[in-house]
């Protein structure tokens, strides 16, 4: 049961900010308001994604033991291609 908890709390989030946005574009009737609360929800997740990311490839390494951690040390020096997809959230859509 707890094994879905995170999808649902992302889900129920996502649908209660998108109701509120379109609330608010309904009385308001401008795109212009609607796009710069978007952008600025992007500006209060970003950082925080960001310290997120360096966290997991520049620190977390530096801890622990086991046979994979080798493999996770070397994880963003074999793709660093994708660092740019990690840094605009698009790395689920791509290999």
């Amino acid at each position: 049961m707890m094994f879905y908890g995170v999808d649902v709390w992302l889900m129920t989030s996502g649908f209660f900010i998108s109701y509120l946005l379109l609330k608010q574009y309904k009385k308001l009737k401008s795109y212009k308001i609607l796009l710069m609360k978007i952008i600025g929800r992007f500006l209060r997740l970003w950082p925080i994604y960001l310290v997120g990311l360096c966290i997991d490839w520049y620190i977390i390494p530096f801890f622990g033991d086991g046979p994979l951690l080798n493999l996770y040390r070397n994880y963003p020096k074999n793709h660093c291609s994708s660092y740019v997809s990690h840094l605009f959230m698009v790395s689920n859509l791509f290999e």
